[in-house]
């Protein structure tokens, strides 16, 4: 009866499972490149919060340096 299935299926059966291992194979090899391609994103995004926070601290930094420069200029006219 063995040999009847094997005669009947087994070719199709082994194709199938040969299939299915590219399958898994390329399936793995996806989840790869995913995985590596958020990662990148991940680390880009985190560069581009950190350029952001720092170009936001030096505008601030500068905007505060305007306003002294502001009050130092209204004391000296308010005085003249």
């Amino acid at each position: 009866m063995e040999q009847i299935r094997e005669l009947l299926v087994g070719e199709h059966l082994r194709i199938q499972e040969a299939r299915l291992a590219a399958v898994e194979s390329r399936l793995r090899d996806l989840e790869g490149l995913v995985f590596r391609r958020v990662d990148a994103l991940t680390a880009r995004i985190e560069s581009l919060a950190a350029d952001t926070g720092t170009d936001r601290r030096a505008a601030f930094d500068e905007l505060s340096r305007m306003v002294l420069d502001l009050s130092d200029n209204i004391r000296r006219l308010s005085r003249s």
